[in-house]
């Protein structure tokens, strides 16, 4: 094909070119496992049926400067194609979604599920990884180009923190996949699909909201997905894993307290229709749980108030007990990132979620990871 150019070849040129991190690709792989095995079967096909389990008990990990969940997209493309070279996709694909979600910015991510724009990418790319052998870019901008022309997600889904959001994830999974069999056939996506002035950037947001159509964004840059992409140990929300991070130092200063006050950003603070969504009752339940793996299942009579920083980060919290701001602490990034403690916190993760064995686990992840061979995992997750 003749070489993709603007936006959608510096996509797949990112993607081609991210730094592969094996260990890394291991520990999100064993952690998509967990979770896929945590949960229910699905009557779907294979990929569609990873995605939706991955996401069932939202703990799928995170992307978190674009505020995405690109492994309950790209692990189940992987895993419903034996053989290749997985970590080099699942690089590929990581860095496919966070580039192309960077790209699309808050504007999108106001209006739609980015996780599923975005996840179309990544799924594209890592499929295009598997099929050609290698990291080529212009099989790689074919497919993602071909998969972006069909790319969305309502954000009405993500305003009633509504369940269709693991739908959004599988069929994110399924077009990305079956886009770049397409592609490989010889399909092409228009030369414009996210520059033009009727293609994703402009339709979708990219440029913000009463923007002109055809005005694009700004350039895409390198995100270092894979590398960056955190999980999510505690079983509460994404937004409230900060919140248990200060809980637990909080409680290493103090030992009584009532109330709290805990200041967020106020995507943090908006109030969901069930405990999982309550900033205020997930605090509580983590300041009485002895384990914070394994919290009270109901919110304890602990008053918790909750301010709305415009200031401050999504990631940031800080706690203190009522009247005594000098006894704060503060929580700048989420717990499950890049750290010495992230493995810890995965076991501990994996362990509590009664599934698979952290042991076999780590040893599906690497048998995937290290030979391409990822039958053990679908067996071991009731798919082969």
């Amino acid at each position: 094909m003749t070489a993709a150019e603007g936006t959608l070849a510096a996509i797949a040129g990112y993607a081609a070119t991210a730094p592969v991190d094996h260990e890394r690709a291991r520990l999100l792989l064993a952690d998509h496992l967990a979770c896929v095995a945590a949960a229910q079967s699905a009557p779907l096909a294979p990929a569609a049926a990873l995605a939706v389990r991955a996401h069932s008990g939202d703990r799928d990990d995170i992307f978190w400067p674009a505020r995405i969940h690109p492994g309950s997209v790209v692990w189940p493309v992987i895993l419903a194609m034996p053989g290749g070279p997985v970590a080099e996709a699942a690089a590929a694909g990581y860095e496919a979604a966070a580039v192309t979600a960077a790209w699309l910015g808050e504007a999108h991510a106001a209006r739609w599920h980015a996780t599923a724009t975005a996840g179309h990418a990544g799924a594209a790319a890592a499929a295009a990884v598997l099929l050609a052998g290698t990291r080529d870019p212009d099989a790689i901008a074919a497919a993602v180009g071909l998969a972006l022309t069909t790319a969305g997600g309502i954000g009405q889904t993500m305003r009633e923190r509504s369940p269709a959001a693991a739908w959004h994830r599988a069929a994110a999974a399924l077009a990305g996949l079956e886009a770049a069999r397409a592609a490989a056939w010889g399909l092409r996506p228009p030369s414009g699909v996210l520059d033009g002035p009727a293609g994703v950037g402009a339709l979708l947001g990219a440029s913000g909201v009463g923007v002109p159509l055809g005005v694009a964004g700004p350039p895409p840059t390198a995100a270092g997905a894979l590398a960056q992409t955190a999980i999510r140990p505690y079983p509460v929300n994404g937004f409230a894993q900060s919140a248990v991070a200060a809980v637990l130092a909080l409680r290493a200063k103090v030992s009584t307290v009532d109330p709290l006050e805990v200041s967020v950003a106020p995507l943090v603070a908006a109030t969901g229709p069930t405990l999982w969504w309550d900033l205020a009752a997930t605090v509580a339940r983590a300041w009485v749980s002895p384990d914070p793996f394994h919290l009270v299942p109901d919110r304890p009579p602990l008053d918790v108030r909750v301010h709305a920083d415009e200031g401050r980060p999504v990631q940031s919290v800080r706690l203190w007990p009522a009247g005594q701001p000098e006894d704060a602490v503060e929580v700048d990034a989420a717990p499950g990132g890049p750290g010495p403690e992230t493995v810890a916190l995965a076991e501990r993760k994996w362990a509590a979620m009664h599934a698979l064995e952290v042991r076999t686990l780590w040893t599906l992840a690497a048998s995937a990871v290290g030979d391409g061979d990822v039958t053990p995992s679908l067996r071991a997750l009731g798919l082969g």
